[in-house]
This record gives C-alpha cells, sequence and structure tokens, in this order.
C-alpha cells in the first residue's frame, strides 16, 4: 500500500498552483484530505520542522534539506522505493512514449511497430496460427447443421446435408445399403467348409457341380414343354391318340388326313415354305421347286393394289397419253424473228419489217410476253417497236389490230429492252391469236446505226 500512496501524492504534485504558494513555504501532505498543501518553513512552535526533507518547488535557506522540483529537467517525475529520492523518468526504461520503444507482449503491447511482426509476436500469423478470411468459411460458419449432417459443394453454395442427400446426390442411392437386421445375422452365421467352397467357386457351372446339380447329367434341363406337360391332366381325346394304333389313325383322329383335311408335300411349296420372311420381300420361283425372294417395297405395293391403270398412273404420278398431249397443248411458245441482218445494213423506220403466220399449233393462244435484242445499239434515239396483228374477216379481207398498248423500246447504248425504262405493255383486248393471223414487226423509231434487230415473242394457252 506504501507505493499506491507514493503515487497518490505524485499525482497531488499535480494539482498544486504555483501561485498558491509564497516565499518560505514548503508543500506538506494532508493525508485526510490526501492532497499537499503549502505550510509555512520558519514558523515555530507548530510549524513544520526545518529539519525535515520537503519537496520544494524552489530552494529556500531556511530549510537544511529539502528536494527542490527546480534541479529536475522537463519531464515526468520519478520516485524512487525506499530512499524516497525524486528524478525524471526515462521514456523507455520507465515509460513507453509515442512512437518510441515497442510496447513488449507481457506489458500489454505488441512487441512490433508493424502489424504484420504485431501477428507473429501475438501468435495470430495468418495461414499459420489463424485461417486466413475466405467468403467459404463465412457461408459454412453460417449454416446451421444437425447431428451426422456433412458439408457439400451444391449448385455452387456450401450446404449441409444429410448422408441420405448426399448419396442421392452422388447418385450412390441405389448402391448404398441400408442399414437391415437380416444382414446382421448374416454376419453372425459361420459358413461350413461346403459353402464356404460354393462362395468360392469360380462360375455358375461349377456352382452346380458342387451341387450335384449338374445339367443333363444331374437333372433335366429346363424345358417350357416339360413345364407345360406336367401339368397337363391328358383330356379323353389326348388319351385316344396315346392309344391310337398307327400314324394314319392319329391323323383322323386329328382331323389330318394329307389330300382330305390338309395339303400334300409339294415342292413348290416346299421351296417357298424354306425361305425366310423378311419385311418387304416377296416370294417367286427362279426355277423348279426352287424358289428365292425378292424386294417388294411399300411404293412397290401401292401400285398392285391399285384398283385399274387410272389409280396406278395417280399413284405414280404420271399422265395418260391424253392428258400428255393437253398438257403439251398447254405449254409455253417462243417465237422470234430476225428483223435486220447483224451483218448488214442499219434498220429502218416502217411497218412490216418483218411477218409470222399464226400455225394451228398456237390457234387460241395469247400473247404473254415481248422482248427485242439488238447486235449494235443505237448510239442516238431509242429503236421502237409495234406488233400488229392482221385478221382475216374473210377470204380477201384483213383487219389490222396493235397488240401493245405501250410499244418495245431499247434505250440508246443498250442491248436489250429488259433494260428500257419504259418496259413495254401487251393489249390484253388484241393478245389472242388464231390460226392464219399475221403478226407484222413495225420499227417506229430506228434510232441510230442499229443492228441486228431480234423480237421475242411467247404465247401461252388460256
Amino acid at each position: 500500500m506504501a507505493g499506491i500512496k507514493v503515487i497518490r501524492r505524485l499525482l497531488g504534485l499535480l494539482d498544486v498552483n504555483a501561485d498558491d504558494i509564497t516565499d518560505g513555504q514548503v508543500l506538506a501532505w494532508d493525508d485526510a484530505n490526501s492532497e499537499f498543501i503549502a505550510a509555512d518553513a520558519s514558523a515555530g512552535g507548530s510549524g513544520a520542522p526545518t529539519n525535515a526533507t520537503y519537496i520544494t518547488q524552489t530552494h529556500h535557506a531556511s530549510l537544511s534539506d529539502e528536494q527542490a522540483l527546480e534541479d529536475l529537467a522537463t519531464g515526468i517525475v520519478k520516485n524512487t522505493t525506499t530512499t524516497g529520492v525524486l528524478s525524471i523518468a526515462a521514456e523507455g526504461t520507465d515509460y513507453y512514449g509515442p512512437s518510441g520503444t515497442d510496447v513488449a507482449v507481457a506489458d500489454g503491447g505488441t512487441g512490433a511497430s508493424n502489424a504484420s511482426g504485431a501477428r507473429t509476436n501475438l501468435g495470430l500469423v495468418i495461414g499459420t496460427d489463424v485461417e486466413a478470411h475466405d467468403s467459404d468459411l463465412t457461408t459454412i460458419a453460417g449454416l446451421s447443421p444437425t447431428n451426422d449432417d456433412v458439408l457439400q459443394r451444391k449448385a455452387g453454395a456450401w450446404t449441409n446435408r444429410t448422408i441420405a442427400q448426399l448419396l442421392t446426390d452422388l447418385g450412390l442411392g441405389s448402391l448404398y445399403q441400408a442399414k437391415d437386421t437380416t444382414l446382421d445375422t448374416y454376419a453372425g452365421i459361420d459358413p461350413s467348409a461346403n459353402v464356404q467352397s460354393v462362395l468360392s467357386a469360380a462360375d455358375y457351372a461349377a456352382i452346380r457341380t458342387l451341387l450335384g446339380l449338374v445339367i443333363g447329367t444331374n437333372v433335366q434341363a429346363y424345358d417350357a414343354d416339360l413345364t407345360t406337360y406336367a401339368g397337363i391332366s391328358p383330356s379323353a381325346n389326348v388319351q385316344s391318340l396315346l392309344g391310337a394304333a398307327d400314324y394314319a389313325a392319329i391323323r383322323t383322329l386329328l382331323g389330318l388326313v394329307i389330300g382330305t383335311n390338309v395339303q400334300a408335300q409339294d415342292t413348290e411349296l416346299a421351296a417357298i415354305a424354306g425361305l425366310t420372311s423378311a419385311a418387304d420381300r416377296l416370294p417367286y420361283f427362279t426355277g423348279s421347286g426352287t424358289a428365292s425372294l425378292a424386294t417388294f417395297t411399300s411404293a412397290g405395293r401401292a401400285l398392285v393394289d391399285d384398283a385399274d391403270a387410272a389409280a396406278q398412273r395417280t399413284t405414280l404420278g404420271v399422265y395418260s397419253t391424253t392428258e400428255v398431249a393437253t398438257e403439251l397443248a398447254d405449254q409455253k411458245r417462243v417465237v422470234e424473228i430476225l428483223v435486220s441482218d447483224p451483218l448488214g445494213s442499219a434498220i429502218t423506220t416502217g411497218d412490216g419489217k418483218a411477218v409470222f403466220r399464226v400455225p394451228t399449233l398456237l390457234n387460241g393462244h395469247n400473247l404473254v410476253s415481248v422482248g427485242a435484242s439488238v447486235t449494235t445499239v443505237s448510239s442516238s434515239g431509242i429503236p421502237t417497236v409495234q406488233l400488229r396483228r392482221q385478221r382475216l374477216t374473210n377470204a380477201t379481207t384483213q383487219s389490222a389490230a396493235d397488240m401493245l398498248s405501250t410499244k418495245l423500246t431499247i434505250d440508246a447504248s443498250e442491248f436489250d429492252s429488259k433494260d428500257a425504262t419504259a418496259a413495254a405493255v401487251i393489249d390484253t383486248s388484241n393478245d389472242d391469236v388464231q390460226t392464219g393471223d399475221q403478226i407484222n414487226i413495225d420499227v417506229d423509231v430506228a434510232g441510230t446505226g442499229t443492228k441486228g434487230l431480234l423480237v421475242s415473242m411467247t404465247f401461252e394457252a388460256p
């Protein structure tokens, strides 16, 4: 307790106001109030004795022995045990100062000046003494497992699973043997030498030999017929068969008299019977008493089962002769007329530069498209053509009609009408042709230097 008193008194020095002490006074400890008070050192009688050791702020001539604070350097005052002598405490020896000597672990510090050294001194090295932070461990720490649960990574996250759940997830549910009291019973059986021989046999055949059950030697091989026979109680008819005098009698009893009830043996039938049937196959004879199989596809069957030739044509998707002739009559026909010689002179304007007579094959057809081309282009001007139909009104008279409501043109410097700015338009009121009609090629505009004019007309039955 003496040390506590000394500390308390030293702390009391800090509370003394120097302005409250006058010359000749000293600090005296008031134990009742736990504080230092100023006292007159020179006073007699009840005053403090002058030969005692006092702690003073400055030296005083009246005192024979005192510890003046003015003699000490600036710092923390330290009391020396047993002597009571005051001195200035040394940093690093008597106390730890900021940014000074590292505070030892024993003194409540870390003994280091950095975090890594502190962790080492405290036995908290990450990866050696403690686990580094990990989000997976945080997740695992947050789980609430029950007894016998196991930790499992499932669907990208950690979770606790029961043994049954884990086996299902691993696909081992059907392979895992659950606890079974019957198996406990088996585990308690001490197998005899014979049982051990059976259990260690190389294969089923060896087991059958050990058991004296060799099929064909010791026991009858399984046969479905024998099983069937064993379950039969023979009827009166069967008993009659078994008691028949000969094969003929048996056939008669069975209603299988050859030539009467059943077909007699025949080489052709035997040849067919000897074939191995298969899908899409048809038997046929390859010679006398021999047969084979031909491919008979669903397409072939579809044709054979048709009622008549018309149905077969429908199945095959073909036309009759009459239908073909009709179809041919309905086809489009193209007529092309060379109006001028490609190597000759340039074309000139004029009606009837070329004429085409409509044959019987085109009778009743309609003009459905037109076109034109040249071998030498026009350097200026747009070659323009009209198709004029001349039709007999009687044997000596004709009527004329233009077949194009917009004439056929070839733009300057171009070879074909398909690139023309204005496309030709057929006049549908004058597009039909009859046998004997004359189609005249009228050149309304020749262009400049144009050669080799070719006009194309396409006709189609309505």
